[in-house]
């Protein structure tokens, strides 16, 4: 029994001083243009974004960077969104850091409806 409880408070302890992997902000489908938030200074591995189109064309994309006149993360990489339908999108973060620049998701023509945004880092 002690040997048990003792097991249980190690791995307690562990589990709760390993440095996190990854942080999913969840934005509640939120209906926006421009997404912004500060993340912590460590290597991304990934980005993953579950969205939809909610106005504009099939000509509406996003992409993603570091602060605004921050180069596209992977490669320049959009995403364009040719229907109104829940979509997963993933985007290689390269071990890219921020460098003290908020991350930015940025939607052009039209506007895009988020439900979380998670990001794995390295």
């Amino acid at each position: 029994m002690k040997k048990a409880l003792l097991l249980f408070v190690a791995l307690t302890c562990f589990t709760t001083l390993a440095p996190a992997k990854s942080k999913t902000y969840k934005l509640n489908e939120a209906v926006l243009t421009q997404w912004k938030q500060p993340i912590p200074e460590k290597a991304v591995k990934e980005v993953v974004i579950w969205l939809r189109r909610e106005t504009g064309s099939n000509k509406t994309f996003v992409n993603l960077r570091f602060g605004r006149e921050g180069q596209t993360m992977d490669g320049g990489k959009r995403v364009y969104l040719k229907d109104g339908n829940w979509k997963e999108v993933r985007w290689n973060g390269a071990g890219w850091v921020p460098n003290g620049k908020p991350m930015i998701l940025n939607t052009y023509n039209g506007s895009v409806r988020v439900d979380f945004v998670r990001i794995v880092w390295l």
